[in-house]
């Protein structure tokens, strides 16, 4: 059995707050610490935080429901969060959920190159295309584009970014002291992308990370998620919660 962990940066579950033994200090470092010693303990291949960039409004437009029983919020930066789990942790995968949809390619290419190196290797991106208006709304739209803009543009996105990571060979860094030689130019290149959504010039600007790039999770379930997810992922996370895991993320 391989064995993958639903986390929230933030209250575990809509109710899970309210059991008796419930840790109320998912505001602390602390608390993530702990949650990550214990599933590397218990052998977890995978630590996977979700993420939404609003606060809930689901009900009557409203964010007061949310608030006051604590659906869907709050939710803290799942990259930081991870790097703090990261920290005490050698083998857990640790995957963040980032949209497509409100970062640029240059930013998710740039944090989860950094986020890869920091965590040896053990970088996971969720990769969504938002669903909710509120967070359009928190971005300057008054609602969420239509599913197959969402997708077009994820495309891209996925596109610039895996030419960004590729932007650095191996073996850049020399960091000769006797010749002053930092690095081989060389084997750094420009990346020029320019597509309807998304244009970013190149070169990323952190070295190729341990694994080229992070481990790629998709979890659509529509006609353009599903076609997207088989073009892109690594891992796919289907409606009946079961993971299909690579290899490079099982424990032996």
């Amino acid at each position: 059995m391989h064995l993958a962990a639903f986390l929230n940066a933030g209250p575990m579950g809509t109710s899970g707050w309210r059991h008796p033994d419930a840790n109320p200090g998912f505001l602390t470092a602390g608390y993530y610490r702990h949650v990550a010693k214990l599933l590397e303990a218990a052998r977890f291949d995978l630590a996977f935080i979700p993420d939404a960039l609003s606060v809930p409004r689901s009900l009557g437009g409203s964010f007061a429901p949310a608030v006051q029983w604590g659906s869907g919020t709050p939710r803290l930066d799942p990259l930081v969060i991870l790097g703090v789990m990261a920290g005490v942790t050698e083998h857990i995968g640790l995957a963040a959920t980032l949209s497509t949809g409100y970062h640029e390619p240059f930013h998710l290419a740039r944090a989860l190159a950094t986020f890869d190196h920091i965590s040896d290797g053990r970088a996971g991106w969720n990769i969504v295309t938002s669903f909710q208006n509120a967070e359009a709304q928190n971005f300057g739209q008054p609602s969420l584009p239509p599913r197959d803009a969402r997708y077009a543009r994820a495309e891209e996105v996925l596109s610039a970014a895996t030419q960004l990571w590729d932007s650095w060979d191996d073996g850049v860094l020399l960091q000769n002291k006797e010749t002053g030689e930092f690095g081989s130019p060389e084997k750094v290149r420009s990346v020029d992308y320019r597509g309807e959504y998304v244009s970013t010039q190149g070169p990323l600007n952190v070295p190729r990370s341990p694994q080229g790039y992070p481990l790629l999770i998709q979890a659509g379930a529509s006609p353009s998620g599903r076609d997207f997810a088989a073009r892109w992922a690594d891992v796919i996370f289907a409606a009946m919660n079961h993971w299909i895991l690579p290899s490079r993320f099982i424990r032996r």
